[in-house]
């Protein structure tokens, strides 16, 4: 029955891999064109349109493409440094799945040095028995059901203490933690579990080379709790999904990186353009940017220059911008004699030019 539990296992295993991988696959396809036929341009413009205006107000005359080299050499030490947590991440989780597997197969007897590491899975140790009352005064070093403990090897020759509790083997290589009673005149061990009235078959007659060693004292109710969970079929398959998300996300998300890499790349040179677009000049002067979808080109609040004067206007007026029109907009001119003209007037975008200055300080 066992058997054929772990062959369940493993095939949900395979499955949970195979499902993962497939969603990511047909995720990155999808993206990918989406990339390619510049449908994911607004996300980039408005990352380009935000690392101008970075730009703008970094102190210096410096160029834009020493800006970006930068800006470049920054992210690559920044993603050198996530590459090592997401690594150290997943060797983690890799490793918690290993020494699941192999607490599963050894029984829970996995080895560091002399020191075993144990889950007590029954309430055998739990509470005193009343009938056990008088014989476990003093005793109260009781261990719950599901709770992580340290089991320390024997010395050679080193003889077993009544009433301290030891670790042993069945004759079906169950790993039994009971508390030792006595030493049979035949050379065996009395054992018996401190909630159980009397000793179970198991706890008679145990010899030397079923004694797996002593409890240390330690003991950890929550570690031992998260043991159990990931040493079971479902935790084992969380695990593993987990890992696989980890490993998938890592792949496929370096891959889109690559894709939007290329877009950006591409669009940088007209980075001062798309920065006009995506950027407002609010009362203060302040420059924001500004999502696409909150803006139209040339966004109500924008400040421009009149690039070509009439009778109403003069060359280089100030004026903000009202409402966008189809091939105009609607202004107030912000001169020094009436900065707050009730009076909007219709110019042409082809008359207008964005003011990129900042405010002297």
């Amino acid at each position: 029955m066992d058997k054929v539990a772990w062959i369940v296992v493993l095939v949900s295993m395979l499955f949970v891999l195979l499902f993962l991988f497939g969603t990511f696959i047909l995720l990155y396809r999808s993206r990918k064109r989406l990339i390619l036929e510049k449908h994911h341009d607004d996300i980039v413009e408005e990352n380009i349109a935000v690392l101008y205006s970075d730009y703008l107000k970094e102190s210096g005359d410096g160029s834009f493409s020493a800006f970006l080299h930068r800006k470049r050499k920054a992210r690559k030490i920044r993603n050198v440094l996530l590459d090592i947590v997401l690594g150290i991440v997943g060797l983690v989780m890799l490793a918690v799945l290993a020494a699941s597997i192999a607490y599963r197969f050894t029984g829970g007897q996995v080895y560091i040095g002399n020191t075993a590491f144990y889950v007590v899975e029954t309430d055998s140790m739990s509470k005193k028995n009343p009938d056990n009352e008088e014989d476990l005064q003093g005793h109260d070093d009781q261990i719950p059901a599901r709770t992580f403990i340290l089991i320390e090897r024997l010395g050679e020759g080193e003889k077993l203490v009544p009433y301290m509790i030891y670790a042993y083997q069945d004759k079906d290589g169950n790993v039994i933690v009971h508390r030792h009673i006595e030493t049979m005149d035949d050379g065996t061990y009395l054992f018996r579990g401190d909630a159980n009235a009397l000793p179970i078959e198991s706890d008679i007659g145990v010899t030397d080379d079923q004694i797996v060693g002593k409890f240390t004292g330690y003991q950890n109710r929550a570690l031992g709790e998260t043991i159990y969970f990931l040493k079971s079929p479902i935790g084992l398959v969380v695990v593993l999904a987990l890992f696989g998300i980890l490993v998938g996300q890592g792949v496929y998300a370096d891959k889109l990186d690559r894709l939007y890499e290329q877009r950006y790349e591409i669009l940088l040179p007209k980075a001062e353009e798309i920065h006009a677009k995506y950027v407002a000049i609010d009362g203060d002067r302040e420059k924001k940017p500004l999502l696409l979808k909150d803006i139209a080109m040339y966004p109500e609040g924008t400040v421009c220059y009149v690039l070509k004067g009439d009778e109403r206007l003069s060359t280089g007026e100030r004026v903000k911008i009202v409402r966008e029109e189809s091939k105009t907009c609607l202004c107030r001119i912000l001169s020094d004699s009436n900065p707050y003209d009730a009076t909007p007037i219709s110019i042409a975008k082809s008359n207008l030019a964005f003011d990129r200055k900042f405010p002297s300080r």
